[in-house]
């Protein structure tokens, strides 16, 4: 598959075709209006007492798809959009080295919101992936890290090889007869009963990375979506979190996977145990800015920088130096009257 093709397809989720813009073709999916707000992003900054040896910030910038239509307003500064060649998201990129100053930068758009139903009466047979495309391979990808796990000691893990996860991977094949989509809904069963999500100020273990939240069974949006996709990917089905921030500011994460020739599930998984009711469904305020946590972008230096969840800000100094980086992120939305 060539590299227009890949990009054409992570902008246009659960598309069967890389310029599939009807989606009234989908017949085994439900998309209608969900409320439309005006956004505004702004990006602020300065460095006090000196230099910053190098800087890189990573902005994502959100796009139409089933899930969002973007009407721009004041567009981001041509000059500072990239495309993460991983998987087609746009970002905004702003680095420099022996910086003293940084710029600020502000967009804003108008986003319709689109509550996404699949119909899986309609879906009535499953074909087998090919896993010869770079998609495939970069969502069922394994990915190494090096944390701290709960008792404070420092590992180095490969997530899909965690005990956890290839025992449960294998116990959910067995039971699934490998079927896609009895295995996805099996996952999904098991992380929103066994994994118990919690709030900031909840008392107890706060996880901090996918060992944490495996080892305590808690975690927040973010890590509860990662242990999912975690999950089917270890059985060779495409999978990937959607990091999005609400028009007030606040962040979240769900998921998708993906079943041939359908495209992309959505799947959001409930705080209440036992809540199922957003399998192949999503139906929130929350504009989608970047496909997949994890993935590793490269400063001009050559520094790579792996972009967790919706953004990143980071800064080096050289010994001998005290440049120190103040950013601030700042999303506002408001809703826009039905007859406006």
């Amino acid at each position: 598959m060539n590299s227009s093709r890949l990009l054409a397809l992570s902008c246009c989720l659960l598309t069967t075709a890389a310029n599939a813009t009807d989606y009234s073709q989908l017949p085994w999916i439900t998309r209608v209006p969900n409320g439309t707000f005006d956004v505004v992003f702004s990006i602020t900054g300065k460095i006090e007492n000196g230099l910053v040896s190098e800087y890189f910030m990573y902005e994502p910038i959100p796009e139409s798809s089933i899930y969002q239509d973007i009407e721009w307003k004041v567009m981001p500064p041509k000059e500072l959009v990239a495309v993460n060649p991983a998987n087609g998201d746009k970002y905004l990129r702003m680095e420099g080295q022996n910086a003293s100053t940084l710029p600020s930068v502000e967009f804003s758009f108008r986003i319709t919101f689109y509550k996404v139903q699949v119909n899986f009466s309609k879906i009535k047979k499953l074909y087998p992936y090919n896993k010869d495309t770079k998609e495939y391979k970069f969502y069922t990808r394994k990915m190494e890290e090096t944390c701290k796990d709960s008792q404070g000691k420092k590992r180095t893990f490969v997530d899909l090889e965690l005990p956890w996860v290839k025992e449960t991977a294998a116990q959910l094949m067995r039971e699934s007869g490998g079927n896609p989509l009895a295995y996805a809904k099996s996952a999904h069963r098991i992380v929103s009963s066994e994994f118990e999500y919690y709030t900031d100020d909840a008392p107890g273990i706060h996880p901090k990375n996918l060992l944490q939240s495996i080892e305590s069974k808690r975690g927040h949006c973010g890590l509860r979506h990662r242990v999912f996709i975690t999950l089917l990917r270890a059985a060779g089905i495409p999978a990937r979190t959607i990091n999005c921030n609400r028009p007030s500011g606040s962040p979240h994460v769900w998921a998708e996977f993906y079943l041939e020739k359908y495209g992309w599930i959505p799947i959001n998984l409930a705080r209440k145990a036992g809540d199922f009711s957003h399998f192949g469904m999503y139906n929130d305020h929350c504009i989608i800015l970047k496909k997949d946590s994890c993935v590793t972008v490269a400063t001009k230096s050559g520094r790579p920088c792996t972009i967790v969840q919706t953004r990143g800000c980071w800064r080096w100094n050289k010994k001998g130096t005290k440049g120190k980086l103040k950013v601030n992120f700042s999303i506002t939305g408001s809703k826009v009257d039905s007859e406006s």
